[in-house]
């Protein structure tokens, strides 16, 4: 996701933005009172202007390790699948079948290891406490 720090009324800001929705790309807009500037704005900008763009360049998950987390970041993989990309979706699907593969392998060793039982919950609690805690 590309985030774009502007000002309303700021001209090179709309013009960032014009530019983007030329070309179909998508920004997440954050308004940026240049006035009252915030403390995490300065980390990424320390001299305070707008526009700002930040690009997320993180893998999709970043304990993955899929050909599509290693080589592609999240921002480049929801743009090829915001903008309708057969690449995004075979990225996607390479990722989901790598995921649903290493899960069974886990299982698989669990099981044969005879500690299925806490794995599983281990697991599930992982997952219902949610995505920030699996990495």
């Amino acid at each position: 996701m590309i985030t774009l720090f502007q000002h309303p009324f700021c001209p090179h800001s709309r013009f960032v933005r014009l530019v983007f929705g030329e070309y179909g790309l998508d920004l997440k807009l954050v308004e940026e009172r240049v006035w009252e500037r915030r403390e995490d704005f300065l980390k990424i900008n320390p001299v305070g202007k707008v526009p700002t763009l930040l690009i997320d360049g993180r893998p999709l998950d970043e304990s993955c390790d899929c050909a599509a987390c290693r080589r592609f970041s999240r921002a480049y993989l929801r743009h090829l699948y915001v903008s309708d990309e057969i690449l995004g979706l075979r990225l996607l699907s390479l990722h989901n079948v790598h995921f649903l593969v290493s899960l069974m392998r886990g299982a698989r060793a669990a099981i044969q290891a005879g500690t299925f039982d806490s794995w599983a919950s281990e697991w599930l609690d992982r997952l219902a406490s949610g995505p920030d805690s699996q990495t």
